[in-house]
C-alpha cells in the first residue's frame, strides 16, 4: 500500500461513496483530490458515488459492480457516513472493508459537519463506529477538525444542500493531501 507521498507514474486512485466523492452531479473530492493526485505523477480512476447512499447501501447495492477497480487502485478514499450516520453498524463498515481486502491503502473521509450544525453528535456516532472497526490498512480523516475554533469549511459552502462549493472541495482536499503524506 502507499501514501499519497508516494504516488507516482502508475500509481491508481479512486475515490467511493456519497455526493461528497463524486456522483457526477456536484464538484466533489474526485476532482480536487484528482487533481493533486495528477500533480504528483498518478492517475485517477473513475469514482464510484451514488448521492444520499448509505455505507449500507454502498455494500449491497454497489460494492460488487465496482470491486474490481476498487481492488486494483493502490489508493481508495472513501467517503461515507453523511447519510444516515446514526444507522451506520460497525458490521457494515468491517465487512466493506474487509471486502475491498488489504491491497490498496485505504482512507476514510469522514464528513464535515452540516451549516446549522445539527448533526455534529450523529457524525460524532458515525465516527465511533467506524473508528472501531477499521482494519490495518485504513485511516480515518476527520473532517471536523478542519477548524480554527469552527469548521473553516463552513467559509466553502455551495447551494443550499450544504455541500462545499468547487472553492470548498479544493480547501478540503488541501486538508486532507497533507494528512495522507502528499506533498
Amino acid at each position: 500500500a502507499k501514501t499519497c507521498g508516494q504516488i507516482t507514474t502508475g500509481t491508481k486512485v479512486m475515490v467511493i461513496g456519497d455526493s461528497l466523492a463524486g456522483d457526477g452531479k456536484n464538484i466533489n473530492l474526485n476532482k480536487a483530490l484528482g487533481d493533486l493526485v495528477k500533480k504528483a505523477q498518478g492517475t485517477m480512476l473513475d469514482p464510484d458515488a451514488k448521492a444520499g447512499i448509505t455505507v449500507s447501501e454502498y455494500l449491497t447495492k454497489r460494492l460488487s459492480g465496482a470491486l474490481s477497480r476498487i481492488q486494483s487502485a493502490n489508493i481508495v478514499f472513501i467517503s461515507l457516513g453523511t447519510n444516515g450516520p446514526t444507522s451506520i453498524a460497525g458490521a457494515d463498515v468491517k465487512k466493506l472493508l474487509t471486502t475491498i481486502g488489504s491491497g490498496p491503502q485505504i482512507y476514510w473521509i469522514g464528513p464535515p459537519t452540516w451549516v446549522d450544525k445539527s448533526n455534529t453528535s450523529q457524525t460524532d456516532k458515525a465516527k465511533a463506529v467506524i473508528e472501531a472497526n477499521l482494519t490495518s490498512n485504513t485511516k480515518y480523516f476527520d473532517s471536523i477538525t478542519i477548524s480554527d475554533g469552527a469548521n473553516e469549511l463552513d467559509k466553502y459552502r455551495g447551494g443550499g444542500d450544504g455541500h462545499p462549493s468547487q472553492a470548498g472541495h479544493v480547501f478540503w482536499a488541501s486538508k486532507i493531501w497533507p494528512w495522507c503524506g502528499g506533498k
